[in-house]
């Protein structure tokens, strides 16, 4: 054993060190997976080879739990936990199961067929499941997907207050690696970018929710408030119960998903997303919002806070257009979704819906950038399955 790095586990490594002169005793190892500092030291005095040490909370403790001072003699390496995402789509609302909140300093074992948010509000206790064991404490949120077995440990004996969330979905829920949560921010990013800045609506719904195993830093104000809709919405019993509870729920999937995306955030490589500018997105979120007005280039520069001719550029190097041609082309488009999914509506009253003082000129702009008058268009559109 001297001078040799001996396994303990898989996760669990003790340098033995000849100054310790430990030859021929024998001496025991708690094994399971600790967090920070990655170098733990002991002290020649605290005969490691008579008694059993073990970590908890990142501090080395000796025989009856006597807490010892720490000296570099003797090495100890603790791999970093490692954090795991999971993924699911919120098609349908979530459906609450059961909700309570507990006090224990008990150990518990046990695995449910829905999966469970635990969310500590007060004290701190570790948690195992997944082969991955870690310190839960107030504002940390744990998710345990359906059908885990997990166990739930005190830290010396001390109490820790939870609320128990449990929740079915119509959907499976998916663990994934790091770089896969890479690549679906990158994808999903980029369809949405691409989709705000085209001349067509939003086409894409995105339902996707991310979760780590462990979230740790979270507002517990902001959860309280959030966990005590679902107490209030339970406690009603009215007809709209479900959907009040399902919503508050879906909001705390929402923050957790917010905060496991953040957390990545800053490592996702974008080298092949084409960035664009802040303000360019905003112009055309302005124009999406206020197509059925009159638009200028003055309420839009003014909107985005930039000059008229650094939105013109920005305009000119995305679209190859101007943004008074890009508003009246979007206007088109959407004169174009009236006349098919509203034939009743007249050419006038299609014209004054979208911000046109005069039936004649939205004429002649729909006829200059289709080829054909709003009455032909509307004409052709509605007898096509007759031809």
């Amino acid at each position: 054993m001297i001078n040799e790095m001996i396994s303990m586990s898989e996760n669990f490594y003790v340098d033995i060190s000849a100054a310790n002169e430990l030859k021929g005793y024998r001496f025991g190892v708690f094994m399971g997976v600790v967090s920070t500092p990655d170098v733990y030291v002991c002290g020649t005095n605290d005969k490691l080879f008579s008694h059993f040490f073990y970590v908890i909370n990142g501090t080395i403790t000796f025989d009856k739990g006597t807490a010892k001072t720490l000296y570099p003699i003797c090495r100890m390496f603790v791999q970093t936990l490692y954090t795991l995402y999971y993924k699911f789509k919120l098609a349908t609302l979530p459906k609450i199961t059961n909700f309570y909140s507990v006090e224990r300093n008990t150990v518990w074992q046990i695995s449910d067929k829905d999966n469970i948010l635990i969310i500590i509000t007060d004290g701190m206790c570790e948690i195992s499941f997944d082969t991955e064991t870690f310190t839960a404490k107030i504002g940390d949120v744990v998710f345990i997907p359906a059908n885990n077995s997990y166990c739930r440990r005190s830290i010396n004996n001390t109490m820790c207050k939870m609320t128990y969330i449990h929740f079915a979905l119509d959907c499976y829920t998916e663990q994934i690696e790091r770089k896969k949560l890479y690549a679906d921010i990158i994808g999903q990013k980029q369809v949405i970018d691409e989709e705000m800045i085209s001349k067509t609506e939003f086409v894409t719904y995105h339902s996707d929710i991310y979760i780590q195993n462990h979230t740790g830093g979270l507002d517990i104000n902001k959860l309280n408030e959030m966990v005590s809709e679902i107490t209030l919405f339970s406690a009603k019993r009215e007809i709209t119960c479900f959907l009040q509870s399902s919503s508050a729920l879906c909001d705390i999937l929402i923050y957790l998903t917010n905060n496991t995306l953040a957390s990545v955030a800053n490592n996702v490589k974008l080298d092949n997303v084409v960035p664009i500018p802040y303000n360019l997105k905003k112009s055309v979120a302005y124009i999406r919002r206020h197509y059925t007005e009159p638009i200028t280039l003055d309420d839009i520069a003014g909107y985005c806070n930039v000059s008229k001719q650094q939105l013109t550029r920005y305009f000119k190097k995305s679209f190859n257009d101007t943004p008074i041609n890009y508003v009246i082309k979007y206007k088109i488009t959407k004169a174009k979704e009236l006349l098919f999914n509203h034939p009743q509506l007249t050419i006038m009253e299609i014209a004054y819906e979208l911000g046109f003082s005069d039936q004649h000129y939205f004429s002649r702009i729909f006829k200059k950038i289709t080829g054909e008058t709003p009455m032909q268009y509307k004409h052709r559109v509605h007898n096509y399955h007759q031809k």
